[in-house]
């Protein structure tokens, strides 16, 4: 199956999940410090630095979120379930930059789903989840 060499394996543990979730972490804080990123609203500066434009279709496969696809030397096109309206909108637009943050499109398209089932699905939603904390001013919990 195509996504098989992308999806979490079944022994995945917690304790790997709690590293990882430390190490996105950290990520993160360096992302919004390196960008100057203070609000969720930021995403259309943080994609152009990309050379990435966004596009909200309202025709979109089924529990698909967004997709990432490079379209030449250094540009992208990000498009996001155009169905989507307030926070679900904002956290599918960031979890696209979560991949391109996170090197998931040096290989081609990157497709993210609505409930993360893939290595590359569940990072970029805990990076979603570790930003939102960062700037609505949340608690670490480790």
């Amino acid at each position: 199956m195509f996504f098989e060499r992308n999806c979490l394996p079944a022994d995945y543990g917690i304790a790997e999940e709690r590293n990882l979730t430390v190490r996105i972490r950290d990520r993160v804080r360096f992302f919004l410090g390196e960008y100057s990123i203070t609000d969720l609203e930021d995403h259309q500066r943080v994609l152009r630095t990309f050379g990435a434009c966004l596009h909200f279709p309202e025709r979109f496969p089924m529990k698909v979120s967004g997709m990432t696809i490079p379209v030449g030397k250094g540009r992208l096109v990000t498009a996001v379930n155009g169905n989507y309206t307030g926070i679900h909108k904002g956290a599918a637009v960031w979890r696209e930059i979560a991949h391109l943050l996170l090197g998931h499109c040096r290989r081609g398209v990157v497709v993210t789903f609505d409930s993360p089932v893939t290595a590359t699905d569940y990072i970029s939603w805990i990076f979603v989840v570790e930003m939102i904390n960062a700037l609505s001013g949340g608690v670490d919990r480790d």
